[in-house]
């Protein structure tokens, strides 16, 4: 994560009985490791993709 540009710790997020309220205050995360986030869960999209293609070749076959 980036430094917060806005000085603070990059958090702000009070609890209450309801759960999480979240702040303005937020950690900024580095482009590059977001662009390898998206590449990586767009990597499995197409791996599940293939596998769904592939189950309904097999159950095309088996009945």
């Amino acid at each position: 994560l980036l430094a917060n540009p806005a000085g603070g710790d990059g958090v702000s997020a009070t609890t209450d009985s309801a759960g999480v309220v979240h702040g303005g205050t937020r950690g900024e995360l580095d482009p590059a490791a977001a662009g390898r986030i998206v590449a990586i869960t767009d990597y499995g999209d197409q791996g599940l993709i293939a596998l769904k293609a592939c189950q309904a070749y097999v159950r095309e076959i088996a009945h």
